[in-house]
């Protein structure tokens, strides 16, 4: 399996960060991009990617929103036990695995920037 593994994050300026995640010597949290250049990011914003893409072709990061309907979207988490990524619900539905799931779900957000205007 070929997977890729980069990270994002916000920076305290509210911009977005997408590459390889590195905390330095000096207990900073940084983003590298492929180019070479990096950036300090904000250590409680960075999520790993899925290595899934929603129903647009969108990445789907940890912390992410995603929902199959209005009515139906919860928040992307890694499950240690599983060893999987898994949507905990906001609502009253059961913890669902993601994987399979792409070709049906949209990301509506994330707990950082909170819902898109589909959920408004």
């Amino acid at each position: 399996m070929n997977r890729e593994i980069k990270f994002r994050g916000l920076t305290e300026t509210g911009i977005w960060c997408f590459g390889y995640y590195q905390v330095t010597k000096l207990g900073q949290s940084v983003i590298h991009f492929v180019d070479g250049m990096q950036s300090v990011v904000r250590p409680e914003t960075i999520g790993q990617y899925t290595s899934l893409e929603d129903k647009n072709g969108k990445e789907i990061y940890s912390s992410d929103f995603v929902g199959v309907s209005k009515e139906k979207y919860g928040e992307v988490y890694w499950d240690e036990s599983e060893l999987a990524w898994w949507v905990e619900p906001i609502g009253e539905y059961p913890n669902e695995p993601l994987r399979g799931k792409g070709h049906a779900i949209e990301v509506l957000g994330n707990k950082y920037e909170g819902l898109s205007e589909f959920r408004k």
